[in-house]
């Protein structure tokens, strides 16, 4: 992120490295974003030309009730436990305000034995889609997701996303957690930037991996309250 002062006043402008931004003649040629800098006039500047030469592109927030949600959703998750496995994407179910997305890996095929490795097939995570009400609106723009993340028969993470209180962690089974405090399970740091993306089109949390550090593989980042 780059952040502009002017009249004493910070503007933070939500951009950086690898993003795409809209360029040329009329505003309207995508151009990704290779270097951000300054030029000799103090301007800031996204590959070598004029901040203001550009015009972010705004992403859509995801509808619940559309399939279009199926096409922004991760087609492969990286998860590590006594090994790293690459699950890939077998189903997404929408059921109203509930969307279930179950992804795979087929352990059978590669050894024969599906009991050889003692892991699941499946990892899923239901986002259970809840419009917060305080009685003061008949239809509430602010949304909240209720996030569980099972794999197999087993609860690893259960929390909440909303705009006010950002991530809530609800129940946690990694590295120094309550029951099983030497569990080691976490995703690649891929997988959560991947995530968090999705997450972010539901709303407008501006979430970052930072904010899912109980998700990833440094054992020191997230201490939970036991």
């Amino acid at each position: 992120m780059k952040y502009l002062k002017s009249f004493n006043e910070m503007i933070k402008i939500p951009i950086k490295v690898g993003d795409t931004v809209l360029g040329g003649r009329f505003k309207n040629k995508k151009v990704v974003v290779k270097k951000i800098g300054k030029n000799d006039k103090g301007d800031i500047t996204i590959n070598d030309k004029p901040l203001l030469k550009y015009r972010i592109v705004k992403e859509s927030r995801i509808s619940i009730f559309s399939q279009d949600i199926k096409s922004l959703i991760p087609k492969s998750l990286d998860i590590v436990n006594t090994d790293q496995h690459k699950l890939e994407l077998k189903d997404v179910m929408l059921n109203g305000d509930l969307i279930q997305i179950a992804y795979y890996h087929n352990t059978f095929e590669e050894s024969g034995d599906a009991l050889a490795d003692g892991e699941p097939d499946y990892l899923e995570i239901d986002i259970h889609t809840v419009k917060d009400n305080d009685g003061t609106k008949a239809n509430p723009d602010n949304l909240r997701l209720n996030i569980d993340i099972t794999y197999g028969d087993s609860m690893m993470f259960s929390f909440t996303i909303d705009s006010i209180n950002g991530v809530k962690i609800h129940h946690y089974d990694g590295i120094n957690s309550k029951y099983d405090p030497k569990t080691q399970f976490y995703f690649s740091d891929d997988s959560i930037k991947d995530l968090v993306e999705l997450f972010n089109r539901f709303d407008d949390y501006q979430l970052t991996p930072e904010d899912f550090t109980f998700l990833d593989s440094d054992p020191d980042s997230y201490q939970p309250n036991l």
